[in-house]
């Protein structure tokens, strides 16, 4: 409910569905959740047309290790979606990415051309032990990306 009362404080400005650009002013999630006395987020859902990375770097290191999961749409262009993961790893979070594709859900059917190369990236929180242990290890390489599914 605190997020809700402070959505039209952090988002303001005329909207229009005209396909005309629209002037808001916009929040950092950081300042929302210290605003909002928020501790913890148990889902960070991202889908932001491209600009997923921006929205990451955006993220203070103590707002990132406030979230348990993300779930980000990413438009993998010049290695995008290799630095979201690295970014998401970085900061002790397991996470893999599975390409989107054409499909039909409960009678709808979504194109997904394979042009667009679109990917869904999960990422959860590792516990303390195993995220001490992946520390430790070399870092590993990303030599390709397999189109049904990259885990790391």
């Amino acid at each position: 409910d605190a997020i809700a009362d402070a959505l039209p404080v952090a988002l303001s400005g005329e909207w229009s569905d005209a396909g005309k650009p629209v002037r808001c002013t916009t929040a950092r999630l950081d300042a929302l959740l210290r605003t909002c006395g928020v501790s913890r987020v148990s889902l960070l859902k991202i889908d932001v047309e491209g600009d997923e990375l921006s929205v990451l770097h955006g993220l203070s290191a103590s707002a990132l290790a406030q979230i348990d999961q993300v779930a980000v749409e990413v438009h993998d262009l010049n290695g995008r979606l290799h630095r979201v993961l690295c970014l998401l790893r970085r900061h002790g979070f397991s996470a893999t990415a599975r390409a989107q594709g054409t499909t039909t859900v409960r009678g709808y059917r979504m194109v997904v051309p394979p042009q667009l190369n679109l990917w869904y990236v999960y990422a959860r929180r590792l516990p303390t032990r195993k995220l001490r242990d992946r520390r430790r290890r070399a870092p590993s390489t990303l030599a390709t990306l397999n189109r049904t599914a990259f885990t790391h």
